[in-house]
Parts: C-alpha cells; structure tokens; sequence
C-alpha cells in the first residue's frame, strides 16, 4: 500500500464526513402556524391552530419573512426546534397581513331620565 492507497483512503473518508454533515444540517425542524400573541425581548408567544400556546425563544439566528418582526394578532408560519425545555424559533413567516384593530363600539344610547323628579328614586 502505497502513496496511491493513502490518497484513496483519505479521500473516502473525506467524502463521508462531507456527506454525514450534510445530512445533520438539512434535517427538518417542527413547523406549526398560529396567532402572534405576544411579543418581549427575545420571546414571541404564538397560539397554534389547535388552541395551544408557545414561547418561541429569537435571536439573532432568528430570520423573519418578510425582514421584520411579526406584529400582534398576525397569522405566521413558525418553524423551531426543541432545546430540551426550550422551544427556539428559526424562521417566522407572516402568513397574512395584520389584523385591523377592533372597531369602537358606540356610546349606549340616552337612557330615561333619572333626576329628583324621578318615582323610583327613593326620597
């Protein structure tokens, strides 16, 4: 065995570290959609489809689609990963765009009269 089988070796092996670490970083992470519901330093709360909710931790590794924060109330598409206790979001994609803010609903209107010359007002 010469310079040729040291070369060969080398290359084989190279090749299957190359290939082994592919596939560690393209493996899939968890995605759920939901409700944005709240947002903190580093923390953004998100109520999924099914009623349930999670504080996904950011970071600067964090990629936003578009390249902003979500708002409250907007309907985004989270994908995460699991670190032991900690859910930590890798991409948050706004679904749609912000929901409008609740419509003010109007003053009651005038009731009846209650003054001094008002029957029921005990005197």
């Amino acid at each position: 065995m010469g310079k040729r089988g040291f070369v060969l070796i080398g290359i084989t092996v190279g090749l299957m570290l190359f290939v082994g670490c592919v596939h560690v970083v393209h493996v899939p992470g968890n995605a759920m959609n939901g409700r944005v519901e709240t947002i903190s330093q580093g923390i953004i709360g998100v109520r999924g489809d099914d009623g349930r909710f999670f504080y996904f931790q950011t970071g600067w590794e964090t990629r936003y689609v578009p390249n902003r924060l979500p708002g409250i109330g907007e309907y985004v598409q989270v994908t995460y990963s699991v670190d032991g206790p900690t859910y930590v979001g890798q991409v948050f994609t706004v679904l749609s765009p912000p929901s409008p803010p609740p419509a003010e609903t109007p003053p009651p209107p005038p009731g009846p009269y209650i003054g001094p010359t008002d029957p029921y007002r005990g005197r």
